[in-house]
């Protein structure tokens, strides 16, 4: 099968570009062609096929925004959509493409990931740009032929548009990337601070406001007042610089610079690293599509804000712990409670392995995705 995934910036250090990225290298692996088309790649080494469309060079919010204006780029992707039989979109604008002005021929699927709310967001811009992305989102619903949803909550909102999606879970996992068991004792020389800490939580993600992440530095130093000294980690892209430095500003000034470790982008080998080095993740977001499942291949237990879709990830007492309030005392609990049990946290990391070896496998993912597609 010819599969053409669409996607508007294809970026390192973002969750839906690496599952596109591990469901593509999968179904090459079962013999199936895949392209990836986009107007942006920032993967310069990808092992898929990977097509780039610039956009005009100098034109704000040419990539984000205004790119349906961009007739003739959009027409060429169009025409080599031509030559595929499926057809997978999800993000504005790219989710237009295929529909606009008349669907292609080839099959289109639409992947919603989650509607995201408003309250998320505290600029205006980012709110309208949010109110644009959800008005393409279900005219992208009601045009393709399949639409698939990642949760409940979303399965609920695209049934109310009178539409009947498929569910399932396309957040996998590849276990040839997230490598158990690897060194990681040269992690302790990079980050002195860490040496000697009573436990190593981590956060893995974007630094966005909506996953307050200034929340968990906060719980940091209510357990510091406590007298527990444990570090928190926090590992990824710098998404939003303003908030970014607000996290820094507050871990200054709370006095927390030997316990908070802040470490940017990292690469897969790092990334590795960090994992095999914490005894737990935890992740305060108020917004998921579906919660990022990492930690279990690391047999790590979550802990998470406990509201729908977080606890399609995380069976609570089970493979983590679902944070009842968004209080930076509650999660000072939750981290508390499970550094003190190390039988209780390897216990819930082994169940979070096993489940995810038996349902988030990319191999076990592929063959669904295929049985939808087809």
């Amino acid at each position: 099968m010819k599969i053409a995934f669409l996607h508007h910036v294809f970026q390192t250090g973002s969750g839906i570009e690496e599952v596109i990225l591990d469901l593509s290298r999968q179904l090459v692996t079962m013999g199936h062609r895949v392209t990836i088309l986009t107007y942006k790649n920032d993967y310069p080494d990808c092992d898929v096929p990977v097509m780039e469309f610039p956009l005009p060079d100098g034109v704000p919010l040419a990539g984000n925004v205004l790119a349906p204006v961009f007739t003739r780029t959009n027409a060429a992707i169009r025409d080599i959509l031509g030559c595929v039989d499926v057809v997978v979109t999800s993000l504005y604008p790219m989710s237009l493409v295929p529909l606009l002005p008349h669907k292609v021929k080839p099959r289109v699927v639409f992947i919603e990931w989650g509607i995201q709310p408003y309250a998320a967001y505290s600029s205006l811009v980012d709110k309208a740009y949010l109110f644009l992305l959800n008005r393409a989102d279900r005219y992208a619903i009601q045009k393709s032929d399949t639409v698939i949803v990642a949760n409940d909550v979303t399965r609920k909102w695209v049934e109310g548009l009178g539409v009947s999606p498929v569910k399932m879970n396309l957040y996998g996992l590849n276990f040839d990337r997230l490598r158990l068991g690897v060194d990681c004792d040269y992690l302790w020389d990079k980050h002195p601070v860490l040496q000697g800490a009573d436990g190593i939580v981590m956060y893995a993600g974007r630094q966005s406001p909506h996953k307050n992440i200034d929340l968990l530095i906060r719980a940091v130093g209510i357990l510091r007042d406590r007298g527990l000294g444990m570090r928190l980690l926090v590992v990824g892209k710098e998404s939003f610089p303003k908030y970014a430095r607000y996290l820094r500003t507050l871990t200054r000034e709370m006095g927390l610079e030997d316990r908070v470790v802040f470490t940017g982008l990292v690469s897969e080998d790092d990334l590795n690293g960090y994992y095999n080095l914490c005894d737990m993740v935890v992740n305060a977001s108020s917004w998921e599509g579906y919660l990022n499942p990492e930690a279990y291949a690391f047999k790590k237990p979550i802990v998470a804000y406990g509201i729908p879709p977080h606890d399609e990830t995380v069976e609570n007492g089970v493979t983590g712990v679902l944070v009842g309030r968004l209080t930076a005392n509650r999660f000072a609990d939750a981290i508390a409670g499970l550094l003190a049990d190390e039988g209780k946290r390897k216990a819930m990391g082994l169940r979070g392995y096993v489940w995810a070896r038996k349902t988030l496998d990319y191999a076990v993912v592929a063959e669904k995705f295929l049985e939808v597609v087809s």
